[in-house]
Parts: structure tokens; C-alpha cells; sequence
């Protein structure tokens, strides 16, 4: 399953729930007969829709047999899903989460430096968190920092002018000359 948003809480006392998306493809709800409801991945809940719609940046749903805040309730936190075959086409440039999602980061020397384990959106930018192989992690930016490239099933990280790497509670700015000698000491 694919989350593209969360159950947030309730809304109102009939049984309505607000919906956080969390995709760049909100038209993808308005395809949705049903809603299913994952938690780690697994589904918990296919319930029909019988109204859905927008207000303040989160969807308002109704769905078939959820009459109460109470029942509505007992769904907060769970994982709005869809199936892959529903995401549409990824342009050429594009990437869906799922399919780099612990894929090996390495360095254009080829030396595998880590794993991707997270996808942070901070607004104008998205963070990678990579953990390294010695047990730390580097936070990467994939915008005017960084460029990312996937090559071979690999997530290749080329810097283009200086990154930002975290190491324990510190947040370090390496110039991108130095990046590939800092990266790789363990």
C-alpha cells in the first residue's frame, strides 16, 4: 500500500473525519470509491465513501457506517492508502517515495555510503535522511544544494555547490569540494 494521507481527527459529531494528504496528487481522492485504511502497512479498514471535500488544506469525508464521533474517532491516526497500480505515471523526472525508499546512496567514486530511510518536506525543499554505515545519519537537500540522480538502483548524490550534512546533534555546511572526503570518514 501507498499512504497519500492520514486520518487527523474528527469533524463535527456525525461520524465525519478530516483528512491530511500528504501527496502532490490530491485529484487522486476524488477517484476513491473507498478508502483504505492501513497502519504499518497493513489494512485495517475498506470503507465506502459517501462524500468528500475540501476545507482549510485537509479533505472532510463521510464514509458508509461511521455515524459518530465516537466511531470516527476509533480511526484517527490511520494511514489513507491506495494500491500502486492507482498512482499515476511518474514523468521522467520524477520518483515516487516508495521506489527509493532504502535504496543504497553512493558517491560518484561508486563507494555506497548508506541508505535512504526518509523523505522530509520542509517546504521549498525536500531533506533525505540518509543512515550512513558507521551508525550516523546525513540530512541532504535534493534542491540547489544537492543534485540526487538515480542510476542503476542506486541514489547517487553529486553536490553541486556546498550540502548541509548532520552528524549527532550538530548541523555542519561542508563546500561541495570537500563533501566527498568529510562524507566518508568514518
Amino acid at each position: 500500500f501507498i499512504s497519500i494521507g492520514r486520518i487527523a481527527g474528527t469533524y463535527g459529531l456525525d461520524g465525519e473525519l478530516k483528512i491530511k494528504p500528504n501527496t502532490s496528487h490530491p485529484e487522486l481522492f476524488d477517484q476513491m470509491e473507498f478508502l483504505l485504511l492501513t497502519y504499518e502497512n497493513e489494512l485495517k479498514r475498506s470503507l465506502k465513501i459517501e462524500d468528500i471535500r475540501e476545507h482549510n488544506n485537509l479533505l472532510i469525508v463521510r464514509l458508509k457506517g461511521i455515524d459518530s464521533e465516537i466511531d470516527a474517532a476509533k480511526l484517527k491516526g490511520l494511514n489513507v492508502s491506495i494500491t500502486e497500480d492507482m498512482l499515476p505515471k511518474a514523468n521522467d523526472d520524477e520518483v515516487y517515495w516508495f521506489e527509493i525508499e532504502n535504496m543504497p546512496v553512493v558517491l560518484p567514486s561508486k563507494k555506497e555510503i548508506g541508505r535512504l530511510i526518509d523523505v522530509m518536506e520542509s517546504g521549498s525543499v525536500d531533506i533525505f535522511r540518509i543512515a550512513l554505515q558507521d551508525g550516523r545519519f546525513a540530512l541532504i537537500s535534493n534542491k540547489f544544494r544537492m543534485a540526487c540522480i538515480r542510476l542503476n538502483f542506486k541514489l547517487s548524490v553529486k553536490p553541486v555547490c556546498s550540502c548541509y550534512s548532520a552528524y549527532g546533534n550538530k548541523l555542519h555546511i561542508i563546500p561541495a569540494d570537500k563533501y566527498y572526503s568529510t562524507i566518508s570518514k568514518p
